[in-house]
Order: C-alpha cells, then sequence, then structure tokens
C-alpha cells in the first residue's frame, strides 16, 4: 500500500488526480455489487412440496462467511421429468458430520414445485438427520446479506476517502496566485 501511494506521488498533478477521481468512481461503482446480489429468504409455496429420493454429488467445502457452515450439492430427479437437478445446500458442520453422509449418499429432498425453478425446502438422510431447512436458508441469507452491506460499507468509504484525497492534493499542490 506504501509502495502505491509512493507511486502515485511521483506522478504530475494531473495525473495523479485523474487516478484518484477514477478510484474514486470506480469504487462507488463497485458499490451497487452487494446491493444488487441482496436477497430475501424464500417463501415456501403453499402445500406444493413433494418429497424426493436423491443423492449427494459434492462433498462439503467451508462456508468463508460463516465458518460454522458448509455447503455441498445434490441432484434429485424433477417430478414427472427425465431431467435431474442439481443444488448447491448450505448446513451446519455440526449436522453434516452428525449425519454420516458421504458422496452419493441418499438423501430425501422436499422441494417446491410451483415455482419457475425447484426450491429446496428440506434435506434430510433416510436416517432422520435433517440437513436443511427454511430457517438453515434464511440464517444463510442473513448472513449473506450482512457481509454484502459490510463490502458497501467498506466501498463506499473507499470512494469517498479517494475523493476526499483528490480535493487534498489538488487544495496541497495549487500555487498561490500572485498579482
Amino acid at each position: 500500500m506504501l509502495a502505491w501511494i509512493k507511486m502515485l506521488r511521483s506522478q504530475p498533478l494531473a495525473l495523479q488526480l485523474r487516478i484518484l477521481r477514477w478510484f474514486g468512481v470506480i469504487m462507488a461503482v463497485m458499490t451497487l455489487i452487494p446491493v444488487l446480489c441482496w436477497q430475501s429468504p424464500p417463501t415456501p409455496a403453499a402445500n406444493t412440496g413433494v418429497t424426493l429420493l436423491g443423492k449427494v454429488t459434492g462433498g462439503p467445502s467451508e462456508w468463508k462467511t460463516d465458518r460454522s457452515m458448509v455447503s455441498f450439492t445434490i441432484k434429485y430427479p424433477l417430478p414427472g421429468k427425465r431431467l435431474y437437478h442439481t443444488s448447491g445446500i448450505y448446513t451446519f458442520k455440526s449436522n453434516y458430520a452428525a449425519s454420516g453422509i458421504a458422496l452419493h449418499s441418499p438423501v430425501y429432498v422436499t422441494i417446491d414445485e410451483g415455482t419457475e425453478r425447484p426450491v429446496v425446502r428440506e434435506v434430510f438422510t433416510p436416517q432422520g438427520y435433517v440437513l436443511h431447512t427454511p430457517a438453515i436458508k434464511a440464517h444463510t441469507v442473513a448472513v449473506s446479506n450482512q457481509h454484502g452491506l459490510m463490502m458497501a460499507i467498506v466501498l463506499v468509504c473507499l470512494s469517498l476517502a479517494s475523493f476526499i484525497s483528490s480535493g487534498v492534493v489538488w487544495l496541497r499542490q495549487r500555487k498561490p496566485q500572485t498579482a
């Protein structure tokens, strides 16, 4: 970071100002990314849940936003079709470890059919271990939104700092006019 500041200071004034303004604009535009990715937890459709037999197709990987959770993928047949659908699922590490599931383990998947694409409502094992519920989905959405909000705040602060430093550089380098 210090090297970047030294490199910026070695540039002519007009270029310094242009770089700082462009950096501020880019950070301001990037603020829109977390805002556009804002999610709301899906509300289950009324009485359209169907339970299907699926299988685990991807092993657990730790979610970097909330380290108490893991994500894995499941595959299940769509009702009345010869197609399979793959979904990424989040669950707590303790639930995943307690269930003892591995790659290609069978799971029961409850989906909402009423939507244009299937929404996974619940995932549980044949032994009765619950891996995914609407409450877990709501938790993942809340954590994801909180992370996005923090990113937006950081980007806004970077943008403002860039515009302010552009103004400070301009004021410091401005030569007093002599009459």
